[in-house]
């Protein structure tokens, strides 16, 4: 589902476009030291390394002991691209003294990234891409590796963008983005020091959407970018497979729903929607779904969806789940057509999908019921938001399986090599093809899956 992008008046937990922030507010937290003076230029290239030459590695060793540490043991060992092919290829050089900003939610799987790069020669410095999504814990661990850390969890809206504006302060040369929520505050309070930055690397669709849009407005200088997001490897699997089910699967532990037989809408059918209305489905759930852009409405109908506009999908749904990227998708008179009892969920980057400040501004009092789950009062009628609204399946979950994040994040980290060797021209461009087929013969080599053209097949260096 796409509509344009909007700012919101009130604070909103993503970074608002430039123009439309009120300040960056305090931080009480550890903030990055500033990068150390440098020689300009790409650093000296080491050995490069073919596909075959990625078996054995020097790493690390991450104590097994419960934990923090524990689980990103667990992580390593099953994160063959990130900790074989991936170390492999990043071992070449390319990253050798540069400063690399990581603002992604962090969680041990971001973690365990943080030190693949950390281990290539990169200064490493982490923030979080949404505060409610932060685990402290990781935090600590990180710090303790020597990884320079910001953020804490559930702090508030000011402190995080102080946070990450600490990290534009530092002077990173490389981005690794989540919703362009650095580089966006970077582009309103710190455009000098976004214009000398190597290159950008976005996740989301969210923030594809956005990084175009500041491309476009021309107001400040744009380092070359890459959007992961467009990556087959990455929106085939992360979007549809592993947020549809991690989704669900959230939703149903959170509330102890059983999904069978029930009735669900899902607002937005881009490549989480449709992992949404697949996996709900096969679940044994009736599944509508609302979609503004034609061609997807139809793609949905087509698919064996019911399709239609809140009007007709909203009554009688026993949950929705908004997955736009969008806020106030759900908002105003949509409340009304809601059935005492609904579940709501948000599956989509923005926290403000469902717009909780209206629901308030219409006279509904909230009542916690659990640590993830609010009943807010609506005259007779009950409505129960999970999360407040934030990504269900991160905040109230354990996020993405280990073996779909290894492979967006093995699209990441090559990506940011690109830029880092100064491959990538300006502006915004998609993953090249032959890193994308390269990462998808590695996956397939690391289950054991042997392809026809696997020996005349291109050879990343």
């Amino acid at each position: 589902m796409r509509r344009a992008l909007r700012a919101l008046p009130r604070g909103p937990r993503r970074a608002p476009l430039p123009g439309a922030l009120r300040g960056a507010g305090r931080a009480d937290r550890r903030k990055p030291a500033r990068r150390r003076d440098r020689a300009a230029g790409p650093p000296t290239a080491g050995p490069r390394h073919r596909e075959a030459d990625v078996d054995h590695h020097d790493t690390v060793t991450v104590p097994d002991s419960g934990g923090v540490a524990g689980e990103m043991a667990w992580i390593q060992r099953n994160s063959p691209l990130l900790d074989s092919y991936v170390r492999g290829l990043v071992g070449d050089g390319s990253f050798q003294g540069l400063r690399v900003a990581v603002a992604l939610h962090i969680d041990p799987k971001t973690g365990f990234l943080a030190t693949v790069l950390q281990d290539a020669g990169a200064e490493v410095v982490v923030g979080g891409s949404n505060p409610r999504t932060t685990r402290d814990d990781v935090v600590e661990h990180l710090r303790r590796r020597g990884i320079e850390t910001v953020g804490r969890r559930g702090e508030p809206v000011e402190d995080w963008r102080a946070g990450l504006l600490s990290i534009g302060d530092s002077e990173p040369d490389l981005i690794l983005d989540d919703g362009v929520e650095l580089v966006v505050l970077m582009a309103e309070h710190q455009p000098e020091k976004l214009a000398k930055v190597r290159g950008i690397c976005e996740k989301t669709t969210t923030g594809t959407v956005r990084m175009r849009e500041l491309a476009e407005a021309g107001t400040v200088r744009l380092p070359p970018s890459l959007t992961v997001d467009e990556a087959r490897c990455k929106h085939l699997f992360d979007n549809r497979h592993s947020t549809g089910q991690t989704t669900l699967l959230a939703i149903s532990r959170l509330t102890g729903m059983l999904l069978t037989g029930k009735r669900i809408a899902i607002i937005g059918y881009g490549w989480v929607g449709r992992g949404l209305a697949i996996y709900a489905r096969a679940l044994g759930a009736a599944v509508s779904v609302i979609e503004i852009d034609p061609v997807s409405a139809l793609e949905a109908h087509m698919d064996g969806m019911a399709v239609g506009d809140h009007a007709t999908c909203l009554p009688g749904a026993d949950l929705v789940i908004t997955a736009t990227g969008v806020e106030h998708v759900l908002a105003g008179a949509d409340f009304d057509l809601l059935d005492d009892g609904v579940v709501l969920a948000n599956a989509g980057h923005s926290d403000f999908e469902i717009d909780l400040p209206g629901l308030a501004a219409a006279g509904a009092v909230g009542e916690p019921v659990s640590e993830h789950l609010t009943c807010y009062r609506l005259g007779a009628k009950r409505i129960n938001v999970l999360c407040e609204g934030a990504l269900v399946n991160i905040s109230g979950g354990a996020g993405n399986q280990i073996e779909v994040i290894d492979l967006t994040f093995a699209v990441q980290a090559l990506g940011a090599r690109l830029l880092a060797r100064g491959e990538i021209p300006p502006g915004v461009h998609s993953l090249p093809p032959e890193v994308d087929d390269a990462i998808a013969r590695a996956r397939l080599a690391s289950l054991g899956i042997a392809m026809p053209g696997d020996a005349e097949a291109v050879t990343l260096r």
